[in-house]
């Protein structure tokens, strides 16, 4: 008796699906792996904060100055100083935790989700050698605490929302938001999974042919993203100030695409070359 054969249609469908998610997929891991650390060592930040100092910006200053004033405070805090401490790797870890909290809860439809004066504590703790360092005091758990809540007085943790953010910088953060948020890689990366399982059952009876469908979506979704980040890569650079400006930006991030994409285009390679071995060895048996 023949066997039924698969759904030509929806396995195609799927396979399109699959290389779609793999391919987000993939830009996800690129995006998860460079992080916020990586726009911060890249970001003029002394030139921001004197221009904010020295133009209008009264409420950087002000800041500034109060933290300066504070009574264990042993030095005279400088924009350089702040961009050393914000570009320090620990520094930068802790400040990616806060943002990936922001992201979490965002997706999550915790709106009213702040930074607390608890996280304030929590996060000097952990990096207590750089805020030493940064104040040139060995803080105390008191200096610690008063650094909190002086930060809290200042600023008001509670405006820092994520409804106040979006409502203060009048952008729509959704995208954004989605895209760094640590539940939406989960999401796509077990959705792709899901996809490839089910490729996979509906030619279970045979499963050479199964691991083959399952191969091909895998190996083209990694060769498109492969092509994109050679693209990317090749690509000469443009004349203009925005463009050279985001061009220390994109290095390390088509670095990791161009990896991943090659990990990714290997293994479906792979599993399809493997599948197309045996199948070509059983027909001739």
């Amino acid at each position: 008796m023949n066997s039924v054969k698969p759904n030509a249609f929806l396995s195609a469908l799927l396979a399109v699906i699959a290389v779609v998610l793999i391919c987000i997929f993939i830009v996800l891991l690129v995006i998860r792996e460079v992080g916020i650390g990586h726009v911060i060592r890249n970001t003029d930040i002394v030139g921001a904060l004197e221009a904010a100092v020295d133009g209008d910006g009264e409420q950087s200053g002000y800041i500034l100055d109060q933290i300066n004033d504070m009574p264990f405070n042993e030095g005279k805090i400088q924009p350089k100083h702040i961009d050393a401490f914000l570009k320090d790797d620990a520094v930068t870890h802790e400040i990616e935790s806060i943002i990936d909290a922001y992201a979490l809860a965002f997706t999550l439809g915790n709106h009213d989700h702040h930074i607390t004066q608890d996280d304030v504590v929590r996060i000097v703790t952990a990096i207590e050698p750089e805020v030493n360092w940064l104040f040139s005091h060995e803080m105390t758990q008191a200096d610690i605490e008063e650094l909190a809540q002086t930060l809290d007085d200042i600023i008001d943790f509670s405006s820092l929302s994520v409804d106040g953010l979006m409502q203060d910088f009048d952008v729509d953060m959704t995208v954004p938001l989605l895209i760094i948020s640590p539940a939406i890689i989960w999401l796509v990366g077990i959705t792709s999974f899901i996809i490839l399982l089910f490729i996979f059952l509906l030619r279970r009876k045979d499963i050479v042919s199964a691991a083959f469908a399952v191969g091909i979506p895998i190996a083209l979704a990694g060769l498109i993203m492969l092509a994109a980040g050679a693209w990317l890569n090749s690509t000469p650079e443009l004349p203009g100030d925005i463009i050279n400006r985001f061009s220390n930006y994109l290095e390390l991030p088509i670095k990791l695409l161009i990896q991943y994409s090659l990990t990714v285009a290997t293994i479906g390679i792979v599993i399809a070359a493997t599948a197309f071995i045996f199948k070509a060895i059983r027909a001739r048996v």
